[in-house]
């Protein structure tokens, strides 16, 4: 949902995440270029990022320009720090507690003229067509899918706020995790912190909705499989309703919990083999079409399939919850992703030929979102598939051939071992005539060297600087990974 962001804010998003993922100093030329502005522009962005975005800072001086930030902090904060100072999501933000106003008071309170607030909304509205939901003006408010509408309200959230901050009322949330603590007790569900975080924030959402009578429609095969026998107690049935000003009855329950007390969503193994055994959705055609897929991929990575129920468990409910992508600006599975489409590629791979042939149901289409969730519950649940993955990467035999003196040539070896000995075995290649080099050469996958210029040498070779820099260590790496990819397609046919 970056589109959203205006040119300027959706510009020094972009500056900071290109300093905060490249540590070191960077030149300003390069950046400017990188994004395809004028140096001018940047420096005006590095005084408004300084003041705005504290703690993190943007030092200048004869090296450069290079992100600091204290040890406490993460890219996190840059996206709730933008989030936080972007109008288009404070104008989503303010009409989503308050449905009262009209544009030009909201444009009055945000600073804007009710001018630039109106094209604010037109854009917004373009935008979240998609997600068949439209910004109604006049009063100002919400409308549109109800569920799609909380499911973005959620991520914001989330995303703004995180576990250290809420727009939430402490005592209200203080109510819902005495309800949350109850039911989970009852019904044996074991609740740890980040869960109570996320369910606080979906619950938090529904409650304000209702409030302003936005009502879900729940199927009539809607069943609620927990026992919420909470219903018999009088005095927290009125707390509820104190707190919340909403009647604690079926009926409000159904429309706060709808996302987990629905007819297709299992809290547990056991309550997804009922299903299937009773039929009583399409769990007992899904179910066994996630085992064939895991036992597939199991027999060709030859690797034994470790905890596979709750691996069927939250690939399941995934296709029962798939309302959109899970971010609005910071999509931290893209770096997850990245990272395992980097080293274990033939995985990768591997895992997309197989999901091509694959579909929960006949409807279910795949997107780049669901593949990066897939990937991450199979990475994260088959216990023993990654470290199984890293024992499955061939070692690469590399040489180093320098013209630098025997010591400095064992101070670039060092180097590379530092950096990749977990994948590579690294020899000192000692000739006294280039002929010989080019022969042994055949011996090696790779070669390093700092001899500019070696040609007619089958084996592929990476020059670095007599002192290796970074650009150097990434073409090492990258030229790794190639022929790490290489050796894994041929030995798994992908």
């Amino acid at each position: 949902m970056r589109s959203l962001l205006n040119n300027n804010l959706r510009r020094q998003l972009q500056f900071l995440e290109l300093l905060y993922e490249q540590d070191g100093w960077h030149t300003l030329g390069v950046s400017a270029q990188t994004l395809n502005c004028s140096e001018r522009i940047l420096r005006d962005d590095i005084k408004f990022i300084n003041q705005e975005f504290q703690p993190f800072q943007i030092e200048t001086s004869i090296k450069g320009i290079m992100l600091t930030y204290p040890s406490q902090y993460s890219i996190d904060f840059i996206y709730q720090k933008v989030l936080s100072i972007s109008p288009e999501f404070s104008f989503i933000e303010r009409i989503f507690f308050d449905e009262r106003d009209h544009i030009e008071t909201i444009a009055e309170e945000l600073f804007l003229s009710t001018s630039t607030l109106r094209r604010i909304v037109t854009k917004l509205n373009v935008y979240l067509e998609q997600y068949e939901i439209h910004i109604q003006t006049n009063p100002c408010k919400i409308i549109g899918n109800e569920q799609h509408i909380r499911s973005i309200m959620v991520q914001f959230f989330y995303e703004k706020y995180g576990v250290t901050h809420t727009p939430f009322p402490n005592n209200q949330l203080q109510v819902l995790d005495q309800l949350f603590l109850y039911v989970t007790k009852k019904n044996q569900i074991q609740l740890n912190f980040p869960d109570l975080i996320r369910i606080r924030y979906w619950t938090m959402v529904n409650v304000i909705r209702l409030q302003h009578r936005h009502m879900k429609t729940i199927s009539e095969d809607f069943s609620n499989p927990l026992d919420v026998s909470v219903f018999e107690n009088s005095p927290f049935c009125q707390l509820f309703q104190d707190t919340f000003s909403l009647d604690f009855n079926h009926e409000t329950v159904y429309q706060l919990f709808s996302v987990f007390f629905n007819h297709q969503y299992a809290f547990t193994y056991e309550q997804l083999e009922m299903m299937v055994q009773q039929k009583s959705n399409d769990a007992w055609k899904i179910v066994p079409k996630i085992s064939n897929l895991l036992h597939r991929l199991s027999d060709k990575l030859q690797v034994p399939l470790q905890n596979k129920q709750k691996i069927i468990l939250e690939l399941y409910n995934l296709q029962t919850m798939n309302y959109g992508r899970s971010f609005i600006l910071h999509n931290k599975r893209r770096f997850f992703s990245e990272h395992h489409s980097h080293e274990f590629s033939y995985f990768v791979l591997l895992l997309k030929e197989e999901l091509t042939h694959f579909h929960f149901h006949e409807q279910f289409k795949w997107d780049a979102h669901i593949f990066t969730e897939t990937l991450y519950i199979l990475i994260i649940h088959w216990t023993n598939l990654l470290q199984a993955l890293k024992q499955k990467v061939p070692v690469l035999y590399v040489g180093i051939f320098c013209d630098s003196d025997m010591e400095h040539t064992l101070f670039i070896r060092n180097i590379m071992q530092y950096q990749f000995g977990h994948m590579i075995q690294l020899s000192k290649i000692d000739v006294l005539h280039l002929s010989s080099f080019k022969q042994i050469a055949k011996n090696y996958d790779l070669i390093i060297t700092n001899i500019s210029g070696l040609t007619d040498v089958s084996t592929p070779i990476i020059c670095v600087n007599t002192i290796p820099f970074l650009q150097d260590l990434n073409k090492v790496q990258k030229e790794i990974f190639t022929l790490i990819h290489e050796k894994l397609s041929k030995e798994f046919d992908v």
